[in-house]
């Protein structure tokens, strides 16, 4: 495939582009973590293909997903050490998963 050309879009979310007839694939852009200048904001990686015919307009939609994000702060009573304790977090739609995938079992001094 060839690069054809960059866009931005406007305070709207769209841009418009006049094509030659044929068949494309678009794709949203972002840093190189998928972000933009926001970075609680992710592209949308769909490549989307599309086909330019004489004489018609066509759309295509890119939705974006806004995320959060957590901080933890791990504390000892006693100034004991914070390194290597296991943790989990647990989402409505995803069941409870360990954040670090490592169990203490026996002697398990911090």
């Amino acid at each position: 495939t060839q690069k054809v050309g960059t866009l931005i879009t406007n305070a709207d979310g769209k841009v418009g582009y006049y094509l030659d007839p044929g068949t494309y694939w678009a794709k949203e852009t972002g840093d190189e973590l998928g972000r933009f200048e926001d970075e609680y904001w992710m592209v949308d990686e769909t490549v989307q293909k599309f086909e330019i015919k004489p004489h018609e307009d066509v759309s295509i939609t890119f939705t974006n997903v806004q995320y959060g994000r957590l901080k933890i702060t791990k504390t000892v009573e006693g100034g004991g050490s914070v390194e290597g304790w296991p943790g989990r977090s647990q989402s409505p739609s995803m069941p409870f998963h360990p954040m670090i995938p490592r169990m203490c079992t026996r002697n398990c001094s911090p």
